[in-house]
C-alpha cells in the first residue's frame, strides 16, 4: 500500500507542477483614465458592460508587447451579495472580447466566457472580478497562433478608481463606474495531461494495487 500512496503522490506531484507552468499569456492596461466600465444594479441583479474600451496590450503570450485593443464585456451577478464585515463578494457570470478593432472586429486576440466573483470593500475604491477554472467555469478562445487557452486557466480583472465607492442596493452591488485593467493565464497545451496518460497512469496505479493485494493473500 505504501507504493501506492507514493505512486499516487508522485503523480500529484507532477500534475501539481504542470499546473504551475501555466503561462501569461495576456496582460493590458486601460487607454486613457476615464470610468468607462459600468456597474449597473435593477432589481436586485447588477449588470456589468464594458463597451469598446480602449486598452494598451503590455503582454502577449508572456512577450512584452504594445498593441493597441478594444474590451468589451457584458455580465450579470447570479446570486446576492455576501459580506463578512466589510469584504462582500458577489458571483458572475459573463463574457468578454478583446479584439484589434471595435465591436469584437479585426484580431481575436482573447475572448472568453465565464463564470467568477466581484469582490469589494464595502466604501473601497476598487473591485476584482476574478474567474478560474478549476474550481469555476473559464474557457477562452484565440485567434493568436500559439496562444495557450486550455485549462487550468485564470482571469483577473481590476476595477479601480471606483465612483462613488463600493455599495450595496437590494442585496447587490450598487451602481458605480471605473477604470480596468487585466490578466489572463492559461496551461500550454502540449503541456496539458492528455487523457490518454492519465488513463495509462491509473492502470499503473491499479495494476501496483491488485498485485500488493495478491501479496497479501
Amino acid at each position: 500500500m505504501r507504493r501506492v500512496l507514493c505512486a499516487v503522490m508522485v503523480a500529484a506531484a507532477m500534475l501539481a507542477a504542470q499546473a504551475a507552468s501555466a503561462n501569461t499569456i495576456l496582460v493590458f492596461g486601460q487607454n486613457g483614465g476615464g470610468n468607462i466600465f459600468f456597474g449597473d444594479e435593477t432589481a436586485g441583479i447588477t449588470h456589468l458592460q464594458a463597451t469598446n474600451i480602449p486598452l494598451t496590450i503590455t503582454t502577449l503570450n508572456e512577450t512584452a508587447v504594445s498593441l493597441n485593443a478594444f474590451l468589451n464585456l457584458a455580465a450579470n451577478s447570479t446570486a446576492a451579495v455576501n459580506c463578512i464585515a466589510t469584504l462582500c463578494t458577489q458571483p458572475y457570470s459573463g463574457n468578454f472580447q478583446i479584439t484589434s478593432a471595435q465591436n469584437g472586429g479585426g484580431t481575436n486576440y482573447l475572448s472568453g466566457v465565464f463564470s467568477g466573483t466581484d469582490l469589494g470593500i464595502l466604501g473601497g475604491t476598487q473591485y476584482v472580478l476574478g474567474a478560474t477554472q478549476p474550481p469555476g467555469s473559464l474557457s477562452f478562445t484565440s485567434s493568436v497562433p500559439g496562444l495557450p487557452t486550455s485549462i487550468p486557466t485564470a482571469m483577473s480583472l481590476g476595477l479601480t478608481n471606483v465612483s462613488p465607492g463600493v455599495g450595496i442596493s437590494n442585496n447587490s452591488f450598487a451602481d458605480f463606474n471605473s477604470n480596468v485593467a487585466g490578466t489572463f493565464s492559461a496551461f500550454p497545451a502540449s503541456t496539458v495531461p492528455e487523457p490518454a496518460s492519465l488513463l495509462l497512469l491509473g492502470t499503473g496505479l491499479a495494476a501496483a494495487a491488485r498485485k500488493l493485494r495478491k501479496r497479501r493473500q
